[in-house]
């Protein structure tokens, strides 16, 4: 989706904090494995890379996300949820920065 065209002058932020908090938050011993299960399949496919030595604040951006844990659900126990929405050091989300797209049906 495209930036919205009025805020080339403003800044996203830091998100790097916030999405390791989130992360390193995770307590429960099942869902830890199955969140890091899910990481690494989606390295696996390429949806997202290692970074080592970079500056947090400079080198893009870190989508928040967190999982939701459903022990009831037969073929997925857990459901990463990425959330756009949470604001960053400059108190600006992704979502707020983005242009609205159409409904989806």
């Amino acid at each position: 989706m495209p930036f919205k065209p009025e805020i080339e002058k403003i800044s996203l932020g830091d998100s790097y904090q916030m999405t390791f908090k989130r992360l390193d938050n995770l307590r429960n011993p099942t869902m830890k494995f199955l969140y890091l299960e899910f990481l690494r399949e989606y390295k696996n496919l390429n949806h997202m890379e290692e970074i080592t030595n970079c500056n947090h604040s400079n080198d893009g951006y870190f989508l928040p996300h967190q999982g939701v844990l459903r022990a009831s659900s037969i073929t997925t126990k857990l459901r990463v949820v990425f959330d756009a929405s949470a604001k960053t050091t400059t108190r600006y989300s992704l979502n707020d920065l983005l242009c609205a797209g159409g409904v989806l049906h």
